[in-house]
């Protein structure tokens, strides 16, 4: 399988620059899930932010969503899909053993 195989049909070409830009190549499946990735970015952006501001968070997934939306009183049209507790710390937890790279990741050729 190359890349070219996980393009779709859609083939939209426009000029840039004098470059021809192929926009299938921007193109995928996922419609409107992409939320979920920029979400995910920005949570990343937010904690480190926080760390650098001497704070700790912890991003929690898994929650009673209904609950937690109407508590915050969220406007129809918003999805709460993660909460992110932030706080000072009382104290700095060792940091747990990593998997390596190797155990983590596998090449195909």
């Amino acid at each position: 399988m190359t890349a070219s195989d996980c393009l779709t049909g859609r083939r939209s070409i426009r000029r840039f620059t004098e470059q021809t830009v192929d926009h299938s190549l921007l193109s995928s499946d996922r419609g409107d899930g992409w939320q979920m990735f920029d979400a995910g970015a920005a949570s990343l952006a937010f904690c480190l932010a926080a760390h650098a501001q001497g704070l700790g968070t912890v991003i929690m997934g898994i929650f009673d969503r209904l609950k937690a939306t109407d508590l915050l009183e969220l406007s129809e049209g918003r999805e709460l899909v993660a909460l992110i507790a932030a706080g000072y710390t009382d104290e700095a937890p060792s940091v747990p053993a990593r998997k390596t790279a190797s155990e983590l990741l596998s090449f195909k050729s």
